[in-house]
């Protein structure tokens, strides 16, 4: 192939596309670099699926097909080899290519978004992105996460906010790199002790959970700025919570606790260090 010949292919891919969709998608909707196309936004067109004249783009870095109608991806989508940011939120996906190919899955992939769609259960083919960095799941039926989440060690946000996840597996704590963990509006009551493995962690969120008693596991992660626990059934805080000397904010919102409850604190806690140092000495 030629280089003129190379450069013309992704137009003629993108015509190809337009064709199978009955759509007109050029302007802000793609963006090309050198005559090949790196960015390509089919969002809000209520598609039901994706032909796989997808593959054809070997050198998209960013795909978003977020708040349309699928129900399903092509295979070729994981084939995608410089792919590095998909956007798949509010579709009505159930699960992902099954990434026969090993070799090559979302090999370049650094985030995807999968919030709002039809998972109920984490997709087990997502453990083979090895290089994902930033997770999106949030709003999904998802009741468990699975140990092999471990194996994504290049982690460094995870948003699992609003699913029904009821257990967190002892194995993540080998995500050694994760800096921030939201876990809001789940059914967790209890944590592994194996928290204490994420050493990089500064951000915690995990309100609106029934947790009943404050996580002593968390007191032993002495990285953590942000801790957010508003709407819990927690009581009391542990004295222990005294070793987040790096913490600083800390919202205990709507929770059960005398202290903030003698003090009339609106708002639990979002404030500065000096705030919190407050809160610190009535903890016995």
């Amino acid at each position: 192939m030629t280089a003129s010949e190379y450069v013309a292919s992704d137009y003629n891919a993108l015509t190809e596309l337009e064709r199978k969709l009955d759509l007109y998608i050029r302007g802000n909707r793609v963006e090309f670099l050198d005559g090949r196309l790196v960015n390509l936004d089919l969002s809000s067109l209520n598609l039901t699926h994706i032909p796989n004249t997808i593959g054809q783009f070997k050198d998209l870095r960013t795909l978003d097909l977020s708040y349309n109608s699928l129900s399903k991806l092509p295979e070729e989508t994981s084939q995608l080899p410089k792919l590095e940011d998909l956007n798949l939120r509010h579709n009505k996906l159930k699960s992902l290519p099954n990434g026969n190919k090993n070799e090559g899955y979302f090999k370049s992939l650094k985030e995807i978004d999968l919030s709002k769609n039809k998972f109920t259960k984490f997709p087990h083919s997502l453990t083979k992105i090895v290089n994902l960095e930033k997770l999106h799941l949030d709003y999904n039926e998802i009741e468990e996460l699975i140990p092999e989440i471990s194996k994504l060690t290049k982690l460094y946000r995870v948003h699992l906010n609003y699913c029904a996840i009821k257990n967190i597996p002892a194995s993540i704590g080998n995500l050694i790199n994760l800096e921030e963990l939201y876990l809001e509006g789940n059914e967790i009551k209890e944590l592994p002790t194996s928290l204490v493995g994420l050493s990089k962690l500064n951000t915690l969120d995990l309100s609106s959970n029934p947790i009943n008693n404050f996580p002593i596991s968390v007191t032993e992660i002495r990285t953590l700025e942000e801790l957010k626990l508003r709407r819990t059934k927690i009581r009391e805080l542990p004295y222990q919570i005294k070793e987040l000397y790096n913490l600083k904010q800390l919202d205990l919102t709507a929770t059960q606790i005398p202290e903030l409850n003698q003090r009339r604190l609106w708002g639990g806690f979002s404030g500065d260090q000096e705030e919190i140092q407050k809160l610190f000495e009535l903890v016995q």
